[in-house]
């Protein structure tokens, strides 16, 4: 497993998945749901790869630090990078 893993299927995971995922987590925003996605961050392999975080631009973004303990390739084993995105802020106070 890696950072840019997208393999889950023969298909991958495109931009215009990644559009479908956006309509529905803005969806249940709006619903007024609480909606936490994670993703890989795709600048950890590519820098100026901004996409998720263009796309998300209106919700909160917080780059965090996951290891990861599988990978094919023993020496890419460890930390990565992963976006978390909500439509909350889990310091404000608990209604």
């Amino acid at each position: 497993y890696t950072s840019s893993f997208t393999s889950y299927s023969n298909f991958g995971f495109s931009d215009a998945d990644h559009k479908r995922l956006w309509s529905f987590f803005k969806k249940a925003d709006k619903k007024g749901a609480k909606v936490m996605l994670c993703n890989s961050d795709p600048s950890e392999i590519m820098p100026n790869d901004t996409y998720i975080e263009d796309l998300y631009s209106e919700y909160l973004i917080k780059r965090i630090t996951a290891r990861r303990s599988i990978n094919c390739m023993g020496m890419k084993r460890g930390d990565i990078s992963e976006l978390i995105i909500t439509n909350y802020d889990e310091n404000s106070p608990k209604k």
